[in-house]
């Protein structure tokens, strides 16, 4: 791989394959790749990779739930009001 002639002494990617993992599992780098569903989380796992990067993180991590405007400004109430509204979404059946 290039990277790692390159230098590289991990290896990040923002998505995964069965391909791009064998690849980089054989390198014997550490290897971080990017997973937004289940089904990818369940794919690395069964290559045997258990560390994984949520990519692309700000569509599918709620980060909605601490805008950087309220955490700048230390409105502990709007973050409050949001994980709120947040757990009673999670709550409907």
């Amino acid at each position: 791989m290039q990277a790692c002639t390159a230098g590289a002494r991990f290896l990040v990617s923002p998505g995964m394959t069965p391909e791009l993992a064998a690849a980089a599992l054989a390198t014997e780098r550490p290897y971080l790749p990017g997973i937004a569903t289940p089904s990818e989380v369940i794919t690395a796992r069964g290559l045997g990779i258990s560390f994984l990067k949520l990519f692309p993180a700000e569509a599918v991590s709620g980060s909605w739930m601490a805008p950087r405007e309220a955490v700048a400004a230390g409105d502990w109430a709007t973050v409050r009001l949001l994980a709120e509204r947040a757990a009673a979404i999670a709550a409907q059946p």
